[in-house]
């Protein structure tokens, strides 16, 4: 996975699937506040992935509801 030494050396596959669990529970009001969310949260563990990580410009941050009464309610799942 770091055969280019552009990852970290201590990266492994459970952190990648560690970030995609954590990706889906972004919630926001829109779904255009999500996907605005979910690219900034993408963009900072990019950064922090990277062996050398150098600072980048992040996408506009979202606010997020940061309460449990504020969070939308999730579907329910299919059965």
């Amino acid at each position: 996975m770091t055969e280019a030494g552009s990852l970290r050396d201590d990266l492994v596959l459970e952190d990648v699937s560690l970030v995609l669990i954590a990706n889906e529970g972004i919630r926001a009001e829109s779904p255009e506040m999500r996907v605005a969310a979910a690219r900034r949260f993408a963009a900072l563990i990019l950064q922090s992935f990277r062996a050398n990580p150098a600072a980048r410009p992040l996408p506009p941050a979202v606010r997020l509801p940061l309460s449990l009464s504020e969070l939308p309610t999730l579907p329910q799942e299919r059965r």
